[in-house]
């Protein structure tokens, strides 16, 4: 992965040591910096202004920028705006030292390996607490700290609140805070943690000047405060939110049936949040589960503890309204006691095997859409047949009964889009979303059935408008092959249909496949001589596909799939996305002829095919490879961002695209082996 990272000094009143700081991360770096002046009372443009230091003053505007808010928000709104300043510019990452000098600028140099090799993790620079100026408020603070981290997340972090860090800007993108002040340092380390993210840490070394030299904006009671609420909230959140699954998982379940048929009706609420506290568990499924004892449900369990608790301690019970009085209350309570020991026991001991028992199940579960059809052998069946004897607009039909079923039964694919419709249209409402939501499902099924038809019958009914034809001729005449990048947005199916016609009948077209042999990459491939199919899943594709670019033959690619490890973070739709990098790299090394193409589906059976104009991917002699390489899927991500909002409704990338992972994208193991076509 090529990083971007850009280095970020927050700063507020640090009028004796912000110059220093700036000049050494000037001298020991040559990352774009970005002053973030949060309010100070004199302007770091000022300070730079009346000092007498050439070098900052000759990188101002530069390589140094700087950004100001007019008044003091807190530090953690200024990281913030950080955020939103570098995913505006297209960086990956976010590299913040503090501009009290506490820092010092030559670890950023010694970090920056660290970052290149973790670049999915959040990298925090650990301090040195060495010497005699080290206040004792800060052991104490970082300790308290630490230990809260460590029971909200699991996972144990030796420096919670250093403010050294380097944020991965594709997980941090989607996140939501609350707080504002230094408790955000907090905040956002938990919140990645949650999302699973790894955590690397490296020592630094800290200065701390003398007390009374010391200048400190933190605030040791109401920040401490915050900080405490901040805590109290998250362990709450954790409570509720973490655990939801594995072994906690199962715990909590099994702890919540236990506890749903003990005698303690009435203190079940408190008894179960006393445990989800100390053994660290979920008290929303704790209490979901204990929910078994509702008032009907009551004397059911009480009946069979009684039987049971009778049973195992030899007492004859007669279970009558007659028979209770107070000399028999204890042999009932001893009975009720134990037999409900006894009988949640059992019922923990099911939930349990039960959970072991689907465990394998779950782990084989498969995280991406692989391209297998959904809805069963006969519905699939009957849908061709209506299709193939009644024509596809008669199919149609049958979607509104279709696509509820699957906005209902279908929620990660709910879920994504609901993240991709956010994404493109921030400020529209949850209903809107959810209409366009089921807009999608509906527009994907009439794409399928169309696809139906055309693999029994021709496109004669069909009306294919061609926007940018020309450009596969233009292509061809540069006789170094063709790569065509597409993504699943549209008719993404049926284009392979429409490319090979008359005026184009010798080119021979490769699709590249994502997880052969599943769905529609397989029998249901649309059939035509002129396509052949290379799969990313066996063999060796790059040989094939170098064979037909040296042919003059065009390769189609689907460029929002991950096939390999040569992933990018692309800006799209302004957040970052994880693309792969193959069939542009490709298209340099064999100086290809490159295009971008879309097949779009409008109304009354017509079909818009959009052919981008060539790209010239031949490196120029003063051209930087990595920088062309970057330019060269910013403009896909911009063509592919037009598309998709001139059919906002025909994106079927059924994965949350702007959250997940390259390795939760593609379900593929990565090699570490690199072939040679394709190396840097």
């Amino acid at each position: 992965m090529i990083l971007r990272c850009l280095l970020c000094i927050p700063t507020f009143n640090n009028s004796e040591a912000i110059l220093e700081v700036i000049e050494g991360c000037l001298k020991t770096t040559a990352l774009p910096i970005l002053v973030l002046d949060d309010g100070s009372d004199v302007l770091v443009e000022t300070l730079i202004e009346q000092s007498s230091n050439e070098l900052i003053k000759s990188e101002l505007g530069n390589r140094l920028s700087i950004h100001r808010h007019e008044v003091n928000l807190g530090k953690g709104v200024a990281i913030q705006s950080a955020f939103k300043y570098a995913l505006e510019h297209r960086f990956t990452h976010l590299l913040t030292i503090d501009g009290d000098g506490q820092h010092k600028p030559e670890d950023v140099k010694n970090i920056l390996p660290v970052i290149k090799k973790n670049p999915w993790s959040l990298v925090i620079g650990k301090r040195k607490f060495q010497g005699d100026n080290v206040p004792t408020s800060s052991k104490f603070g970082r300790k308290f700290s630490n230990f809260w981290v460590k029971y909200q997340t699991d996972f144990q972090i030796e420096d919670s609140q250093s403010g050294f860090r380097c944020y991965p800007l594709f997980h941090v993108q989607n996140l939501s805070f609350f707080t504002k002040r230094y408790d955000f340092e907090i905040e956002v380390l938990i919140r990645l943690l949650w999302k699973k993210v790894t955590v690397v840490e490296v020592e630094i070394d800290v200065y701390y000047p003398p007390a009374e030299e010391r200048v400190s904006h933190f605030d040791k009671l109401w920040d401490n405060v915050k900080i405490s609420l901040l805590n109290t909230a998250l362990v709450i959140v954790s409570l509720l939110k973490t655990h939801t699954g594995g072994t906690k998982g199962t715990i909590s379940v099994a702890l919540g049936v236990f506890f749903a048929v003990q005698p303690i009706y009435g203190l079940q609420a408190f008894v179960l949040a006393l445990f989800a506290f100390v053994f660290r568990l979920n008290f929303s499924i704790m209490f979901l589960a204990s929910q078994i004892s509702i008032p009907p449900l009551i004397p059911v369990w009480t009946f069979i503890s009684l039987k049971l608790g009778s049973f195992v301690t030899g007492t004859h019970l007669e279970l009558s309204f007659k028979a209770v009085s107070l000399e028999k209350a204890e042999e009932f309570l001893t009975a009720w006691i134990v037999g409900s020991l006894l009988l949640g026991s059992i019922l923990a001991g099911l939930v349990i095997i039960f959970s072991f028992a689907k465990g394998g199940i779950a782990k084989r579960e498969k995280k991406s859409w692989t391209g297998k059809d959904r809805g069963g052998k006969f519905g699939n069946f009957f849908m061709a047949t209506m299709t193939n004897h009644f024509g596809p607009k008669f199919a149609y039909t049958f979607l509104f009964f279709i696509c509820p079923y699957f906005y209902i039964f279908a929620p990660k694919a709910v879920v994504s889009h609901n993240e991709y419709f956010k994404t493109l249209f921030p400020n529209e409402g949850f209903i809107k979303r959810q209409i366009r939501v089921l807009k999608t499902f509906f527009n994907l099924g009439k794409v399928l059935i169309d696809k139906i038809y055309v693999n029994k019958n021709d496109l004669s009914i069909f009306e294919v408008r061609k926007n940018g034809y020309k450009n596969l001729e233009i292509a061809l005449q540069k006789g170094r092959g063709q790569i065509h990048v597409g993504a699943h947005i549209g008719g993404w199916m049926l284009a392979s249909k429409m490319f090979p016609k008359e005026e184009f009948k010798d080119i021979k077209y490769n699709i590249v496949e994502y997880n052969t042999g599943e769905g529609q990459n397989s029998k249901d491939k649309i059939s035509e001589s002129a396509i052949n199919f290379i799969n990313t899943s066996t063999g060796a594709p790059i040989f094939e596909i170098n064979q037909a670019l040296t042919n003059n033959e065009a390769v189609i690619y689907m460029g929002d799939r991950v096939y390999s490890n040569n992933v990018q973070l692309i800006s799209f739709c302004g957040k970052l996305v994880a693309l792969d990098s193959t069939p542009f790299k490709i298209a340099m090394a064999k100086k290809s002829s490159l295009c971008f193409s879309f097949g779009i589906k409008r109304p009354n059976l017509v079909y818009d095919l959009f052919i981008t104009p060539p790209i010239d991917c031949e490196l120029k002699e003063n051209e930087n490879k990595k920088e062309k390489l970057l330019e060269i899927m910013h403009d896909y991500t911009e063509a592919l961002e037009e598309k998709a909002r001139f059919a906002p409704e025909q994106w079927f990338n059924f994965f949350p695209f702007w959250s997940t992972s390259p390795q939760a994208q593609s379900g593929l193991e990565f090699s570490s082996k690199k072939t040679t076509l394709l190396q840097e």
